[in-house]
């Protein structure tokens, strides 16, 4: 059957003679969100860390997050605890990508790697769980998933034991 029909109308009167076409019938697709290459906020940080987030969870406000002469630099302080840093990713619920990151353990903390719907809430909301790496480490990671969501959030969390540093780098997609 087709979508759409057209008929011939005709106008006749004293001082024209015209005919027009009339769609009939037309059905309008939903919009749908097309799958796009996955964009990561400033995953270079090439001048500095905006778009990502950081979290100083348990650490008692002594850990910190900075631009390092283009890396991410998450340094622990005086104290343990468990820092974050995260950012949005424009994802498109059942779509597959992979991004791959540079990461740089100096000490003998561990990291993980999350991607999750709710950064406030990782453990109820992850579609990928955590991959715990221990150091240290220098090292390319991969972390391929097909979002469960659109505009999901990609979040390392860092262990550590004080006056130690991680350093992350090139968080980049590699598809889809």
């Amino acid at each position: 059957k087709p979508y759409a029909t057209l008929e011939r109308v005709d106008f006749n009167n004293d001082i024209h003679n015209n005919t027009a076409l009339i769609l009939k019938g037309l059905q309008v697709a939903p919009i749908v969100k097309l799958p796009t290459a996955l964009v990561v906020p400033n995953g270079t940080f090439d001048n500095n860390i905006n778009g990502w987030t950081f979290d100083p969870i348990l650490t008692n406000a002594t850990a910190t997050a900075s631009w390092n002469s283009g890396t991410l630099k998450i340094d622990s302080g005086s104290a343990v605890g468990l820092p974050e840093v995260y950012a949005q990713l424009n994802t498109i619920n059942g779509t597959s990508y992979t991004i791959s990151l540079d990461v740089n353990l100096i000490g003998n903390q561990w990291y993980q790697i999350w991607v999750v719907t709710d950064p406030q809430d990782i453990w109820n909301t992850y579609i990928v769980p955590h991959t715990t790496v221990n150091g240290p480490s220098n090292t390319t990671e991969t972390v391929t998933f097909t979002a469960g969501a659109d505009d999901l959030y990609i979040l390392i969390r860092v262990g550590f034991t004080a006056s130690e540093s991680i350093i992350i780098d090139n968080v980049i997609s590699t598809g889809p």
